[in-house]
């Protein structure tokens, strides 16, 4: 309930409207879904529109939040050397390869998709799960930040040459503040290593824009 009511402390009047609470749940649940193919959610909602009136994009970030608590926290029954275990990842996200995911109609062929952040300093990396995660329980680290500060506290890391910011917005500040990036070499280090090591491959880079914390 603290991130719920912070949440709606940062929501400004003229950010409120009316909308359907039920097809804004929904539109997540089914996100979820696809997110976290290992679980079953089932979503009852009463009949007919639940009117609300608020920020809906706030409402899904909230759940969001939340569902990942509950979701990725959580130990998973999952299969290792062809043996039923329980798997519980901490700070480290769940990267099946193509093989493991043959339920799926896309996944199937590419791999769980797994987000590896860096910081809002510089870029992220979209994966997709390797063929080798397996020699690591089908996991790989849940972000590059410990990188990203060692490089930039020994000097290996510099300003971005390119000069980009990211916007930093905050529940406690009207203004955003702007936070300039750092090169990308820890991130690319830590991408290095898993690839490396045949636990992800590399899609796509991602730049942070704007950031809410």
């Amino acid at each position: 309930m603290t991130e719920a009511t912070r949440l709606e402390q940062s929501v400004g009047e003229d950010e409120r409207k009316r909308f359907d609470l039920s097809k804004v749940v929904a539109g997540c649940v089914d996100g979820y879904r696809v997110a976290y193919p290992q679980h079953t959610l089932q979503l009852e909602l009463p009949p007919g529109e639940v009117t609300f009136n608020g920020a809906p994009e706030m409402i899904a970030q909230m759940l969001d939040q939340h569902v990942a608590k509950v979701l990725e926290v959580n130990a998973n029954e999952e299969m290792v050397g062809g043996r039923r275990a329980i798997v519980h990842r901490h700070n480290s996200v769940r990267a099946y390869p193509a093989s493991r995911m043959a339920g799926h109609p896309i996944f199937n062929r590419t791999g769980q998709p797994v987000l590896v952040p860096g910081t809002n300093r510089t870029c992220s990396y979209l994966c997709v799960g390797s063929e080798g995660s397996d020699q690591s329980l089908s996991s790989a680290c849940h972000g590059t930040g410990s990188i990203i500060d060692d490089f930039a506290r020994r000097g290996i890391s510099q300003a971005d040459p390119e000069g980009h910011t990211t916007l930093r917005f905050s529940y406690k500040r009207n203004e955003p503040s702007v936070v300039h990036h750092l090169d990308n070499r820890g991130v690319d280090e830590g991408i290095a290593i898993l690839e490396r090591n045949d636990i992800v491959r590399p899609v796509a880079r991602l730049r942070p824009m704007s950031v809410l914390n």
